[in-house]
């Protein structure tokens, strides 16, 4: 049994075609598409679809290639010495009082008033640990 035949045209026929800049090849991009494209900025497509998945392909294959690349020297992580010139080393330790227990506790912050300071035993509680 034959397919009848179409009786009317498909929705891009009318589309003005567009050279591919990388393949040249003639590509369609619907008016709907165009203005799709027109409302959030962006300018029609100037590659093909084939054109634009390898290109995504080949940019996304970069970014991944780059994050295996090791970090310049001079951005190696190394072990912190106190007083070596980094700015970076243990943290401070400040006396207070714990909130709920009244018990003495170390924290790596000034404390202030309007907030709650717990020791070790006491925070642990309170988080489920």
């Amino acid at each position: 049994m034959a397919l009848p035949a179409p009786t009317s045209t498909p929705a891009d026929a009318d589309a003005p075609t567009t050279r591919c800049r990388d393949c040249e090849a003639s590509f369609g991009c619907s008016d709907d598409e165009r203005a799709f494209l027109r409302s959030r900025g962006f300018n029609p497509p100037t590659r093909c679809p084939a054109c634009r998945v390898r290109r995504r392909a080949h940019r996304n294959a970069q970014a991944i290639a780059s994050y295996g690349t090791p970090l310049p020297t001079r951005h190696v992580a190394r072990p912190i010495a106190p007083g070596d010139g980094t700015g970076v080393g243990p943290l401070p330790s400040v006396a207070a009082i714990c909130t709920v227990c009244g018990r003495d506790a170390a924290v790596p912050f000034r404390p202030r008033n309007d907030r709650p300071v717990y020791c070790g035993d006491c925070l642990d509680r309170r988080t489920g640990r």
